[in-house]
């Protein structure tokens, strides 16, 4: 979470919903610091609460080609990492055997990785923690920044030309899951389609 002390305002950054250009509208650079709950003020409930959500499957595209994208990044240093964290061996997983989006489902399903690797894990694990009052959509991502930054009195705005920071390479496509993939998704992503009224059928 990113504490924003001088607008009383804290911002539950859920991976690949656009945090990073929001961050830097406001300010703040990509190596900044997060909080843990626990590192939170102590009247935090009193300050102004925040995120972005996304489609889930979208969404899940979305990290997959993030980790690829990491991998050919720091290959090298992961390659020398004695005993690498999940996401590593995932990361580089993806990078080595290319599989395919439905064996990826497979394995996040497997091993439960999807609930504790930070790109997949479901947005509604984070909601709860923090309950925030304004939750923007990825969706309508120009919009709901753009309503964000007026509630929060700052100047800038989002333009429209402004690109999205961080995009990935398009390794894989939501064309490629097949219905067998996408129902397995749902399942796993049951609590983010029924809370944040998403449809598992309606990708964007």
């Amino acid at each position: 979470m990113l504490l924003i002390p001088e607008r009383r305002a804290l911002f539950l950054h859920i991976p690949k919903t656009g945090g990073q250009t929001i961050e830097s509208l406001l300010g703040y650079p990509h190596r900044h610091s997060h909080h843990s709950k626990r590192g939170l003020p102590v009247d935090w409930q009193q300050w102004f609460r925040f995120t972005f959500v996304r489609h889930p499957v979208d969404r899940f595209v979305s990290a997959c080609n993030y980790y690829v994208d990491m991998a050919q990044r720091h290959e090298r240093r992961y390659r020398q990492i004695e005993d690498p964290s999940p996401m590593v061996r995932l990361r580089l997983w993806l990078l080595d055997d290319a599989p395919s989006l439905g064996d990826v489902v497979d394995r996040l399903r497997s091993n439960g990785a999807y609930r504790k690797i930070s790109g997949f894990a479901p947005q509604m694990k984070r909601l709860k923690i923090i309950q925030p009052q304004f939750i923007g959509r990825f969706e309508r991502f120009h919009d709901d920044v753009n309503t964000l930054l007026t509630l929060l009195d700052a100047s800038q705005r989002l333009q429209p030309t402004l690109p999205h920071l961080n995009r990935s390479q398009k390794h894989y496509r939501i064309e490629q899951l097949d219905r067998h993939s996408l129902n397995r998704l749902a399942r796993l992503y049951q609590a983010d389609f029924r809370r944040l009224g998403y449809r598992p059928g309606a990708i964007p």
